[in-house]
């Protein structure tokens, strides 16, 4: 038994299932609980997790989060496992790279939607399951290099198998942070069954290497390192960054009004934009722009409203503003030329400027010399996943 704790850790992944059947393995077990906690649990290690991405999800979070002090073998099971024709409970401790209750799935069955049966049918059909894009072989071919004309794949049902540090480590943490991203959004993703009939398989092959993005909070002093790609500001900071010099792009959250200073900006990609210039609190007026019109409004009363612009001849509009005055250009022709003394009827004013945008897709560029990024972020870990997951899906984050 000395040997054993030595060399294997057992991981489950337990929502309310009774895992009293491992009090003899307790020494080297770790639970970690998506559902309520019972008493019982006080004899085992427990770590609690969110109800999200079924198994997998457990599995990839304890790999991640351990992944430079793995045992040498460790154990990845259920909470259940006698629903899925396990092998003995001891046939799991021994020292190869992978174990499990092996069998063969027809290829052709995962290049369709999966046909799900028993009470998985009722969860999709009543949409307790996540439908995915893909198809698993679609999602495979994402991942894993293989034979496009293999018939058949090696399957662990129940997710039930030991596997080796050395085996989990012929790919980067950057792999698995990856796979994480396709279940850790919902308590029941369809990816999770993906998972469940391709973990040998993803073990077994070479990974497709992606390209890295380089992701960093930023810190209070704004220092910038040339090897990050992008940065991340919280929610309430003002940008006062914008006039740095090695900052290029800038990725706004969503509907929220961020401080800027006074300087020039360019927009691409643009919905809907509104840039507003403050006095005071109860004197103020803004520009709203998006593709077909452009309009001046003050204390919520438009002043100007014209038709803007085609949204197939939109190519890039910059902006160029000051306490004197605001000009647009559209792609290369000053189309508004707006006196601040025109709009409020003060001699000497100190404005305020505010940029708000609708969707993550308005990029914000600065006539700078570098290509660093920064995006603007909630204050949410989940917001930073949630943005990596529907924009940059296809390349590995390295979140510094």
């Amino acid at each position: 038994m000395d040997s054993i704790k030595k060399k294997f850790q057992i991981v489950v992944s337990r929502y309310n299932e009774n895992i009293t059947w491992l009090k003899n393995f307790k020494d080297i077990t770790l639970i970690y609980n998506k559902g309520l906690y019972q008493s019982y649990l006080n004899d085992f290690q427990v770590i609690q997790l969110p109800n999200f991405g079924r198994e997998s999800h457990t599995y990839l979070t304890h790999i991640i989060n351990n992944y430079d002090n793995l045992t040498e073998y460790t154990l990845f099971f259920q909470g259940c496992i006698k629903d899925h024709e396990p092998l003995n409970l001891e046939e799991y401790f021994q020292q190869k790279d992978f174990i499990g209750y092996l069998r063969n799935y027809e290829t052709h069955l995962i290049k369709k939607p999966l046909r799900h049966f028993g009470k998985w049918k009722n969860e999709f059909n009543n949409g307790s399951i996540k439908p995915s894009k893909l198809t698993c072989f679609e999602w495979l071919k994402e991942l894993i290099y293989f034979d496009e004309n293999i018939k058949e794949i090696s399957t662990v049902w129940g997710a039930l198998f030991s596997v080796s540090k050395k085996l989990i480590h012929q790919k980067p943490k950057l792999f698995y942070e990856h796979l994480l991203k396709f279940v850790d959004y919902h308590k029941n993703p369809e990816e999770g069954h993906f998972f469940e009939r391709s973990w040998y398989f993803i073990f077994s092959n070479e990974y497709i290497m992606k390209e890295i993005i380089k992701v960093k909070e930023i810190d209070k002093t704004y220092l910038i390192n040339n090897n990050i790609d992008h940065y991340w500001l919280n929610l309430h900071d003002t940008l006062d960054l914008l006039i740095h010099d090695n900052i290029s792009k800038i990725v706004f959250f969503p509907h929220y009004f961020f401080p800027i200073q006074p300087h020039s900006i360019l927009v691409k990609k643009n919905s809907l934009l509104f840039f507003k210039c403050v006095v005071e609190d109860d004197l103020y007026f803004y520009i709203k722009l998006n593709f077909n019109q452009f309009s001046i409004i003050k204390n919520d009363v438009v002043l100007k409203e014209d038709v803007f612009i085609d949204k197939d001849e939109f190519n890039q509009l910059a902006i160029h503003y000051n306490e004197n005055k605001i000009e647009f250009i559209l792609n290369h022709n000053v189309i508004y030329n707006i006196l601040i003394k025109e709009i409020i009827n003060l001699k000497k004013v100190k404005l305020k400027y505010y940029l708000k945008v609708f969707d993550y897709n308005t990029l914000i560029h600065l006539n700078t010399k570098k290509n660093n990024i920064i995006f603007v972020k909630q204050n949410k870990y989940f917001d930073i996943k949630h943005y990596y997951s529907n924009h940059y899906l296809n390349h590995f984050i390295d979140y510094n």
